[in-house]
């Protein structure tokens, strides 16, 4: 993929304003081209449903790697939990049911399995949000040019309901509900490619 050379310092301001946000970061560069696009600033997750971690599994050649959650807030989250001890790469998703604390400042880091602090990936910071609450709407679309919008919600009791999914023809990017800075830096690079 091609950007052109005027767009690269805002791309890297646009990077670098959001791991200002954050205290965790990738620290191993084998990570690198792997990205946790969901959960997100703009994809929150809903306590007791079942909830998509989703990464760019066709970026690296790591074969596998732990998932771990992180909160800097001790209140919500004692310090890294390691939720999965050895993901498949290959999956591109995987589909979990957190227990945690209604709260905000949550990440998902991608690890090294013999070294869980050592991370190849690490999410933006997201929400998780009451049993019962609402999924945002996301719109993924394929290279192919099929589109998906899903939206879901969760009841009190522990059950989801089932997102419902709607396909259309369009442009190959990813659009999510609300915008923020890396959206529209992925859309800027989706324009450019």
């Amino acid at each position: 993929m091609m950007v052109k050379a005027s767009l690269v310092p805002f791309l890297a301001a646009a990077v670098a304003s959001v791991n200002a946000q954050s205290p965790y970061t990738a620290t191993n560069p084998l990570g690198q081209g792997l990205t946790i696009t969901e959960p997100s600033s703009d994809i929150w997750w809903v306590k007791g449903s079942a909830n998509t971690v989703a990464w760019t599994c066709h970026s690296t050649t790591l074969t596998n790697f732990t998932l771990v959650a992180l909160n800097p807030n001790t209140q919500l989250l004692s310090g890294p939990d390691a939720l999965i001890a050895q993901l498949n790469n290959f999956d591109c998703s995987e589909t979990i049911t957190p227990t945690f604390d209604v709260g905000t400042g949550y990440q998902l880091a991608l690890g090294n399995p013999f070294n869980e602090t050592d991370f190849y990936a690490v999410s933006e910071p997201f929400e998780i949000r009451a049993a019962g609450s609402t999924y945002p709407t996301v719109t993924t679309t394929d290279l192919g040019g099929s589109s998906t919008s899903s939206s879901g919600s969760a009841t009190s009791t522990g059950s989801t309901s089932a997102p419902s999914t709607t396909t259309s023809k369009s442009a190959a990017v990813k659009v999510v509900g609300s915008s923020g800075i890396l959206g529209l830096v992925s859309m800027a690079i989706a324009f450019l490619a």
